[in-house]
């Protein structure tokens, strides 16, 4: 009994015992050093005095569950001090039971002050509240704003493409039955005009194939990107008038992804590859295949998260770009050639950039002036 007042009355964890009635009958010193009562005072005025009356009802249930039950007692309840504050404490009390009977023939409890703890988590828990009100009104106006981009989009594709048709349409009219009444300066003239037109409407196709691509709702399948550029390379020979496309590719792997995304990839970098053309040279493709590891990818990158990547080397053999410029290209509108001479919207890479990245991939570019260009696609494999 001394060694275990000794031990109790050093430790700043109130303790306390009680009878197997539930009667208190041990304080330690620690009781009436935070309580500034003595043990007559407790004994004299009831240990539920130093509760608060808020936690008074819980506190007694508890008990009463654990003497009638033999389950051990745990209880957050918040003690008077000495000075009249109230702090939180985390009572717990476990019974001690003979050996031979398995009676309980005491009850030993502790109570921790936990005060500073409740308080962090009150606190943390209205930064949380606050944030997520935050998130939620976020939220509101994002699909606010995403509904006024639907309509936007709905404008752009109907009401926006209606206007130049028709200027495309009277233009083709005038100059097929008024053409001989046209000098050569009016018939330029026009033809910039029709020129300017289509420009613009494919400007609109862009950028809704742009915006769109985020809210795709298009499932991932396994798709064949042999089929896909074999395909490609048909469409172009068939269309193209004065060049040949010779394009060629190692044995692909079939991917998971978005088809029609993934075609969209490859078709845009083979048209730029024709488009940007040295004079008098057919445009020649290659795409070379290998499976490369994370590490081994020298792309500062936080989000390379799969162990392998397919890595895909597509090269051409165009005028190329200075290589300082690598990462301008794939922004939207932003071209390194005159839009005169040479045709697009400036959105192109910027859509394979952003296909890329719906896919969980990078993109990277090398290139020299005069020399072609490449590009490294990688996707997680």
């Amino acid at each position: 009994n001394a060694r275990f007042k000794i031990i109790s009355d050093t430790m700043p964890q109130m303790i306390w015992t009680s009878m197997p009635d539930g009667t208190l009958d041990f304080f330690s010193q620690s009781v009436s050093t935070y309580t500034g009562l003595t043990h007559e005072d407790i004994d004299t005025q009831g240990w539920l005095e130093i509760v608060h009356p808020d936690d008074r009802e819980e506190n007694i249930k508890l008990w009463i569950d654990s003497i009638q039950t033999g389950k051990p007692f745990i209880c957050e309840h918040r003690f008077k001090r000495y000075d009249g504050v109230y702090r939180w404490q985390l009572s717990r009390a476990l019974p001690v039971r003979a050996e031979d009977s398995g009676k309980i023939e005491m009850w030993v409890g502790t109570s921790t002050d936990i005060n500073d703890q409740r308080t962090f988590q009150r606190l943390l828990e209205t930064q949380v509240a606050e944030r997520t009100q935050a998130l939620y009104e976020a939220n509101r106006d994002l699909e606010k704003s995403n509904a006024e981009l639907e309509q936007f989009a709905f404008i752009a594709s109907h009401d926006l493409q209606e206007p130049l048709r028709k200027i495309q349409t009277f233009s083709q009219m005038v100059s097929e039955r008024e053409g001989d009444m046209l000098s050569q300066k009016g018939k330029e003239l026009f033809e910039r005009m029709n020129f300017a037109a289509q420009r613009m409407q494919q400007l609109i196709v862009d950028v809704l194939s742009y915006s769109r691509l985020g809210g795709s709702a298009d499932t991932y399948t396994s798709v064949d990107l042999n089929k896909i550029l074999s395909q490609i390379e048909n469409d172009y020979n068939a269309l193209l008038e004065q060049k040949v496309l010779y394009l060629t590719f190692d044995k692909l792997p079939i991917i998971k992804g978005i088809e029609v995304q993934l075609r969209q990839v490859f078709a845009n970098l083979i048209s730029n590859a024709v488009k940007f053309q040295s004079e008098g040279i057919d445009c020649a493709v290659n795409i070379a295949y290998s499976k490369v590891k994370a590490e081994d990818i020298n792309i500062q990158a936080a989000y390379l998260k799969a162990e392998y990547y397919h890595l895909f080397t597509v090269t051409d053999n165009g005028i190329g770009f200075d290589n300082a410029y690598k990462q301008k290209i794939f922004q939207v509108f932003q071209r390194l050639n005159a839009a005169g001479k040479y045709s697009g919207t400036g959105i192109g890479l910027a859509l394979v950039k952003k296909i890329i990245e719906n896919h969980n991939g990078i993109i990277d570019a090398s290139s020299e002036e005069g020399k072609g260009a490449s590009f490294f696609i990688y996707f997680p494999a």
